[in-house]
């Protein structure tokens, strides 16, 4: 079932159908544009499906403001599914429907230690980068440890970047300005997705956007909280889930999924390494930034002293510093005219605001 109406000034809603439950399992994504007051219709809707579709789970999704708001352009959301490294793989596309222009793709991986978190909740932080780089994004729903332990993750993320790859022009976005992004686990795994492109050698990742990734499996350079010791529950935790996610403990040097253990940096993408001050993972992020400049890999770092670790990807500052790097990475007329003021500075000798002298 399929239904779409288009209305002025509307509101989009979505709606799910699973026949078990489980959250990997979609048999239909319904998307529906209803009048923001026609709430009989919602209601006759829910009727009509569940009243023909015995034993589905019903989830709506978010709201998603179609107002002409200039800063808040209208997102096209949709899911796709294509197959996966060991599993049907669901894509999330992102796109800003008043862009007329070819996009830059940005491949987003969500968190959750490897073991846990969804397509939902990265939801926040892809919509803020397709609006405001603006992007072409895809969010990916990988394969989840301990069924899936390594390399299911990381060879999903790879399947996404090639399917990006081969159907950007299709979403009006460029397929040769590309980045990875993740938080948390999803870091971790867009580190390894960066290496594995360059040792490949398929596609050229322009950017690497890293949010508190996790990058030392052995959980030697775990940060000590305000108290002086690390927390034992969130270690312990952490312990668990790179377990799940790395059985085989042979694996946990590998340099796909210890990434600050890889002796073989360059090449990589630039960087953006963002983290929270008092988080467990900034001592092995600011490792890692310093080991990546060594090898000649360009690299920022945004620390930021006024957020915990599970809220940085929400953080206000966190998101500002993210758009501003990709624009600056991906976006080819920011960068043309930011070349051209440097060449007109550098010829005329004048700086940006000075006028005619008198």
């Amino acid at each position: 079932m399929a239904l779409h109406r288009q209305f002025p000034r509307t509101r989009r809603y979505q709606w799910e159908l699973r026949t078990d439950g489980h959250r990997s399992t979609r048999v239909q994504s319904t998307h529906i544009t209803i009048l923001p007051l026609a709430n009989d219709v919602e209601c006759l809707l829910r009727v009509y499906v569940l009243g023909r579709r015995q034993n589905l789970s019903w989830r709506t999704s978010r709201v998603v403001d179609v107002g002409k708001h200039p800063l808040k352009p209208e997102l096209k959301v949709g899911d796709v599914i294509v197959r996966g490294y060991v599993k049907p793989l669901t894509l999330r596309s992102y796109r800003p429907i008043c862009e007329k222009r070819m996009l830059p793709v940005v491949i987003y991986l969500h968190g959750g230690g490897f073991a846990a978190g969804d397509l939902d909740e990265a939801d926040n932080l892809v919509s803020h980068i397709a609006r405001q780089v603006p992007a072409w994004v895809v969010s990916v729903e990988y394969s989840l440890a301990p069924r899936f332990p390594f390399p299911a993750a990381p060879e999903d993320a790879y399947i996404a970047l090639t399917w990006a790859t081969n159907h950007a022009r299709a979403y009006g976005a460029d397929p040769t300005r590309i980045a990875v992004a993740g938080h948390d686990a999803g870091g971790s795994i867009a580190a390894s997705v960066a290496a594995i492109a360059r040792d490949r050698n398929e596609y050229d990742i322009k950017a690497q956007v890293l949010i508190e990734p996790l990058l030392d499996p052995s959980l030697t350079r775990r940060a000590p909280s305000a108290h002086g010791h690390v927390e034992d529950l969130a270690q312990q935790a952490c312990a668990r889930n790179f377990h799940a996610y790395l059985p085989d403990v042979a694996l946990r040097m590998h340099p796909y999924t210890a990434p600050i253990e890889s002796r073989r940096l360059g090449g990589l993408p630039p960087a953006l390494l963002a983290y929270a001050a008092s988080g467990p993972v900034c001592l092995e992020v600011e490792a890692y930034a310093a080991k990546l400049t060594a090898a000649g890999v360009p690299v920022e770092t945004a620390r930021h002293s006024d957020v915990v670790h599970y809220e940085l990807k929400s953080h206000p500052p966190l998101i500002e510093d993210v758009i501003l790097f990709l624009q600056r990475r991906l976006c080819e007329r920011r960068n043309a005219i930011t070349s051209g003021a440097t060449q007109l500075r550098a010829r005329f000798n004048l700086a940006i605001g000075d006028g005619p002298q008198t």
